[in-house]
């Protein structure tokens, strides 16, 4: 490697850590798009699920019981909800980045049916819960033991997103939240392993869209260091030279908990580059939402293991919330009607926005 092309490495970086949270988040959305590999036949299919805000307005006229939605799994044998579809949701109806780490997963996607065929509200996915996470861990009381012994019997939701105007008008960030319980039997079944309890973060610290409801508890938050990850066309040269060059690093780096962190940790160590003035501060709120009235005693094996109970008190107490939500905009004038679908963001305009 040249000391050109470490300094371009270098400067990547540093361009990138003098950017806010929010230039930051759109400036990797559009590298994010730069790189979605897809047609433009699959973003009009993607695009074609979003219901418009008068879908929603006679949808959600009346209360609808749990079997008006549906909960369906991303599936290769599936003909349309693929998890390639999924994929391009995640990439073009939300602002963050998608990041998907190791481990036990299942995507889902979540909707009604109409006269226009299947609307989405949203999408959402689980995975297994990390390790260890000290607020979680202390909200439930583990010792080591005990961690290690249930902690399989936990699902993390890694991703929530509702679809636009949904969320902005509905609450669709907290339906999405509080929906996504009933697609645990399908990873029970799948993993043979019963759930009692789940846990979630918040993108931005506080408040979040978890907070304000009797569902989801905060129990704390984390605190952490990040390194400043390289801009996509950057990281994908670096990691191949690392994978290529140091490969058994690269396999002990891949299978940590954060393998892009432990990568990047790695290859900075081996430029001789300072990381210090690399590192950003990362807080986000850490959320548990309990799944049976016993749940915490389940979780140390203090009570039998038993199979959690369907209970959908949540929607009552949503639509409630939602109708008077959406009333309250429509009087202060405060509705927005549009349809977030990133497929392309003008390199112009988003420099015009980091220079804001």
């Amino acid at each position: 490697i040249d000391e050109d092309r470490r300094k371009l490495l270098i400067e990547d970086l540093e361009r990138l850590k003098k950017m806010d949270t929010r230039q930051e988040m759109m400036t990797r959305k559009r590298d994010e798009l730069d790189f979605l590999d897809t047609e433009d036949k699959d973003l009009t299919s993607a695009r074609n699920l979003l219901p418009d805000y008068e879908e929603l307005e006679r949808f959600f006229s009346v209360r609808p019981t749990i079997e008006k939605f549906q909960i369906i799994p991303a599936s290769n044998q599936s003909n349309q909800f693929t998890p390639h579809l999924w994929n391009i949701l995640r990439v073009c109806i939300s602002n963050a980045e998608n990041n998907n780490g190791p481990g036990r997963g299942i995507s889902y996607f979540a909707g009604f049916e109409n006269e226009n065929g299947f609307r989405l509200l949203g999408i959402f996915q689980f995975r297994s819960d990390v390790h260890t996470l000290d607020a979680r861990d202390r909200h439930i009381g583990w010792s080591n033991t005990e961690r290690i012994r249930y902690r399989e019997n936990i699902v993390n939701l890694a991703t929530c997103v509702p679809t636009q105007p949904f969320g902005s008008s509905f609450l669709g960030g907290k339906f999405i939240s509080f929906l996504s319980k009933e697609g645990l039997k399908i990873w029970e079944e799948k993993y043979q392993t019963k759930i009692f309890a789940m846990t979630t973060t918040s993108l931005f610290g506080f408040p979040s869209q978890y907070d304000g409801n009797p569902f989801w508890k905060r129990i704390g938050k984390s605190r952490g260091t990040m390194l400043t990850k390289p801009s996509r066309q950057e990281w994908l040269f670096w990691r191949n030279w690392y994978k290529e060059n140091y490969p058994d690093k690269y396999e002990e780096s891949s299978i940590k908990t954060s393998p892009t962190q432990s990568n990047l940790f790695q290859i900075l160590k081996i430029l001789e580059i300072s990381n210090k003035d690399l590192k950003t501060e990362e807080e986000r709120g850490i959320y548990f939402r309990s799944l049976i009235a016993n749940s915490r005693d389940a979780l140390r094996g203090r009570t039998p293991m038993v199979s959690s109970k369907s209970s959908h008190q949540w929607l009552d107490w949503w639509y409630e919330k939602s109708t008077n939500y959406n009333q309250e905009k429509m009087e202060s004038d405060k509705i927005d009607p549009e349809q977030l679908f990133h497929s392309y963001i003008n390199p112009r305009e988003l420099a015009l926005y980091n220079s804001s």
